[in-house]
Parts: structure tokens; C-alpha cells; sequence
């Protein structure tokens, strides 16, 4: 190895890449590997830089150099593990983090390595479990461990544990981004309204700390469209029973109902808006008002407006008024979809069809009400019109089992 010089001009290259400036580590590292070309720490650090520019050859040439001058070094071989998973070559990434924790199985570090490399691999969640248990055990001071511990608690359905260790790692180390990030995660799986508010409070904090997260500012954008998701889910099943009970002369059970459809999204609304603060309120103004999602608030609003009608109206406009009402909840809930798999799939995130095989049975079942109750409208009072109008609900529950049928049916292989 080199002398006095050479480790300050490596460290003056892990502070660059500490600020997030590989190029100017990469600078500062070339003279170093130009005097001593077999120098490992430099070769480590010059994969580190790699790895940083998501450059995954150039860190696997460097990582592999380092070897060369230093066979089984675990620094060096964990390097490698990072370099080939950025890859995707997971398996071959597993093996040289078992390398590393067999040259060194007394290190932490070694330990949550080969369990991150475990999860990216999609090995079986257990013994990501236990060799992230161990790091934590052997350094319950490091947050990074923390996380990985999190992570693969979360992996195998351990939810309550996982938030655990995330919020431990988090109590460690706020400005741990990776850390806020997975706890986002984890409390957005949550249905709870102050669940998801936490969620976008995670992904905030981690935004904060790491502008430049993508994963982080896409799970929050995604987080405040499942919001509204929910809620105008909510509201539909609540506006669809007082059509209903209305349309069927239960006229107490619809004001109730009513009243219910009313508070009970608003409640859940407020919940997840009071956990918000002023920022993130103003930046869910901003994607509820922007795109799609404005059609879906505009037809929520419409469904709402129609509900007192439905419950308190006069009995002539109950009918019509009962069929608007679900129709423009059913377009709130629908657009509300659309926008949350249009953003995923913008972001190169895989999705199921917009329109999931519950959601097809519930428009499906909703069509085959109102073309029940149109067509029996027409039988009965001798009416064309009613019996035309209900030609197309009961089109739409056809089309409904259609899609539910082709998708039941197994594919052929190939």
C-alpha cells in the first residue's frame, strides 16, 4: 500500500462521495491508483464510486482489482456482491457475500449484507431474519441494521415487528432516508387514514433528507392517490345502500345511510389530513386538482349533491336521481383507479389491470341491479323507455362477466 499521501487522497474521495459528488471522488482517487495500481483500498473505494454512478461493470472490474491484490478481503467482496446485484445477477451477488461473512464472521456488517443480498434474491424471508437479527445484536447502535432488520421482518409478514425496527432505526438516525422510506412503506400498507397520513410524513422526511430519492417521491405521490382511492370507495358503497334502500321505499334506512356517507368519508378524510402539516396539505391540493383525479373529486361532489335528494327529495325524482348518484360515485371511484395505476405505470412500476377483478364484479353487480329494477319497471307499468334504458346496465353486467370469466381461465404455458 501506499503511504501518508495516498490515504489522504483516498479520503479526500470518500468525503466527495460522502456529498454525493462521485466525479470529483473519481478525481481525486486517480492519481493514487495511477502511483500504486494494486492498492485494495483504493480499488474499494473506486468501486464505492461506481456503485455510485450506477456504473455496475465499472464497480465489478474495480471490486474484482481489489481482490486481485487482496484475495478475500470481505471489504472487497461485499463491493462485489453490491456490484453484481446492481446487475440483477442476484445468485452469484449471494455467494460473494457468503464469501465475506465466512472471512469474517465476527463483523456486523457481513451479517446484514448477505441478509440484503437474501431479500434481493427473493430467498425465503427467515434467514434474512435471523443474519439481520445478529447484526442488530452484535451493533444495536447502527441504524442501517435496523432497516435491513426491518425490511425482511416486513418480507416475511411480520408487520408489527418490522415497524418496530424500523422506528427504532428512524429514533437513531431521523435523517436516515432508508429508513423513513421503508416505514413509509410499511404504514402504508395500513388502511387506517393516520396510518397513511404517517406514511406520507415518512416519505416527506425522507424526500427531505434525500431529494433525489425517486422510489420515495413516487411511494408518496402513490400514498395520496390511495388516499383518495379509499375514500371515494367508501363513498360509493355508502351512496350506492342509500340508493337502494331509497329505490326500495325504506326511506328511514336511507336518510340514515345517507348521514353515514356523508360523515363517515369526510371523518376519514379529516383523519388523514390532520396528520398532515401545512406543506403536504398544500401538495395534496396540488394532485387532487391536477389531471384525472380532478374529474374524480368533480363526480364525488355531484354524488354528494344528490344524496339529500335521494333520502329528503321528492318521491318522483327518487328513481332517477338514486340512478345519477350511483353512476357519478361508481366515475369518482373509477377515475380514482385510473389515476393510481396511470402514475405507477408512468414510473415503470408493474400494475394489474386498472380495472381488478373485485372492482369488475362490483360495477357488474351494480349494472345488474339498475337493469333489474329498469326492466321490472318497464314489465310492470308498460314502459319502453325503461325497458330501453335498461338495456344498457344489464350490456354492461354482460361485458362484466365476460371480463371475470377470461380471467379465471388458466393460461396456457408459453
Amino acid at each position: 500500500m501506499g503511504g501518508t499521501g495516498d490515504d489522504a487522497a483516498i479520503r479526500r474521495a470518500e468525503l466527495w462521495l460522502e456529498r454525493g459528488r462521485p466525479h470529483e471522488a473519481a478525481t481525486a482517487l486517480a492519481p493514487v491508483l495511477a502511483r500504486d495500481p494494486h492498492h485494495p483500498l483504493a480499488w474499494v473505494t473506486m468501486a464505492d464510486i461506481r456503485l455510485a454512478l450506477e456504473d455496475a461493470e465499472g464497480a465489478v472490474r474495480a471490486a474484482e482489482a481489489a481482490l486481485a491484490a487482496a484475495p478475500q478481503w470481505p471489504y472487497a467482496l461485499t463491493r462485489l456482491s453490491a456490484a453484481w446485484a446492481m446487475r440483477g445477477e442476484h445468485d452469484v451477488a449471494v455467494i460473494a457475500a457468503e464469501r465475506a461473512l465466512a472471512a469474517d464472521p465476527d463483523e456486523p456488517m457481513w451479517h446484514a449484507c448477505l441478509a440484503e443480498r437474501l431479500l434481493a434474491a427473493g430467498a425465503e424471508p427467515a434467514t434474512a431474519q435471523r443474519l439481520a437479527a445478529t447484526a442488530v445484536a452484535m451493533a444495536p447502535d447502527r441504524a442501517a441494521f435496523h432497516v435491513i432488520h426491518g425490511v425482511a421482518l416486513f418480507a416475511g409478514g411480520r408487520r408489527r415487528q418490522a415497524r418496530e425496527a424500523l422506528r427504532t432505526a428512524v429514533g437513531l438516525e431521523p435523517d436516515n432516508a432508508a429508513a423513513q422510506h421503508f416505514l413509509a412503506v410499511v404504514e402504508g400498507d395500513r388502511p387506517g387514514a393516520a396510518h397513511l397520513a404517517r406514511s406520507v410524513r415518512s416519505y416527506a422526511a425522507a424526500l427531505r433528507t434525500d431529494p433525489t430519492a425517486r422510489d420515495s417521491r413516487i411511494g408518496l405521490d402513490h400514498t395520496l392517490r390511495v388516499f383518495l382511492v379509499r375514500t371515494t370507495g367508501l363513498a360509493f358503497g355508502a351512496c350506492f345502500v342509500t340508493a337502494q334502500a331509497a329505490r326500495m321505499g325504506h326511506l328511514t334506512l336511507a336518510r340514515l345511510v345517507a348521514v353515514a356517507a356523508l360523515l363517515g368519508p369526510a371523518w376519514y378524510a379529516h383523519r388523514f389530513v390532520r396528520g398532515l402539516d401545512p406543506m403536504l396539505r398544500a401538495y395534496l391540493r396540488h394532485v387532487l386538482t391536477a389531471g384525472r383525479l380532478r374529474r374524480s373529486a368533480v363526480a364525488l361532489a355531484a354524488a354528494y349533491a344528490g344524496l339529500p335528494l335521494v333520502a329528503f327529495g321528492p318521491p318522483s325524482w327518487r328513481y332517477p336521481v338514486s340512478l345519477g348518484v350511483i353512476a357519478a360515485a361508481l366515475v369518482a371511484r373509477l377515475a380514482a383507479e385510473r389515476d393510481l395505476s396511470h402514475h405507477l405505470r408512468a414510473h415503470g412500476v408493474p400494475v394489474p389491470p386498472m380495472l381488478r377483478t373485485p372492482l369488475v364484479v362490483l360495477a357488474g353487480l351494480c349494472a345488474g341491479a339498475l337493469a333489474v329494477g329498469l326492466l321490472a319497471l318497464g314489465a310492470a307499468h308498460g314502459n319502453a323507455a325503461a325497458v330501453l334504458l335498461g338495456a344498457g346496465p344489464a350490456a354492461l353486467f354482460g361485458l362484466c362477466v365476460v371480463v371475470v370469466l377470461r380471467r379465471r381461465r388458466p393460461r396456457r404455458p408459453g
